[in-house]
């Protein structure tokens, strides 16, 4: 005797497993079938394509290297003259870096572009070519190690910038680079940066 118990059913749940179709039949061999997976075909047809596989994105590639202004600009006033260090960080088999600093000429003035510690840590010398557009507040500078010197890699302070403030209130500078050369003449991405000083 087969005893039926009643429980209370509050709602029912319909879901996409609930409206999928079930196999049935004779076969006499026991597998899985997919509910992607077509019947055979039969004999004398040719069989469908297979659907195209979805394309697998690709990895997403780790961080590269980047530029860097201080936590804190220095605060200045009109007609002084401050410095500003710019780090690179995660760079990779560097032999010369190749930049643009940009900066309004009305609000301060480019005296002077320094190496820092970062190309030459090695003892080697770094030449420092840069060429100077006042009127459009642009400077192009190159950072360079001697050739056939090796490479550097990791972090450190890659140049300092001198500028005199002209004018107070508030003003954009940007540093945007080409790419890190390797000894091979490859060019590596480097993200630029960019900061806002304030002139009293």
């Amino acid at each position: 005797m087969i005893v039926l118990t009643p429980h209370a059913v509050r709602r029912v749940d319909i879901t996409a497993l609930n409206r999928r179709a079930l196999d049935i039949g004779t076969e006499g061999d026991v597998r899985l079938r997919t509910s992607r997976e077509q019947p055979e075909p039969a004999k004398g047809e040719t069989p469908p394509a297979a659907p195209a596989a979805p394309a697998v994105p690709a990895p997403a590639p780790g961080p590269g290297a980047v530029l860097r202004f201080p936590g804190e600009t220095p605060a200045t006033k009109a007609g002084e003259t401050f410095e500003l260090p710019v780090r690179i960080e995660n760079a990779a088999d560097t032999v010369s870096v190749a930049l643009e600093v940009v900066y309004d000429p009305r609000a301060v003035k480019l005296l002077r572009i320094a190496k820092g510690g970062f190309l030459g840590s090695d003892g080697q010398p770094v030449a420092v070519v840069e060429r100077t557009e006042e009127e459009s507040g642009t400077t192009a500078v190159t950072l360079s190690r001697p050739p056939g010197s090796g490479s550097v890699s990791g972090s450190g302070e890659l140049a300092v910038f001198t500028f005199q403030a002209l004018q107070p209130g508030p003003t954009a500078l940007g540093v945007m680079p080409a790419g890190i050369q390797t000894p091979a003449r490859a060019l590596l991405p480097l993200q630029g940066t960019q900061a806002v000083l304030t002139i009293q």
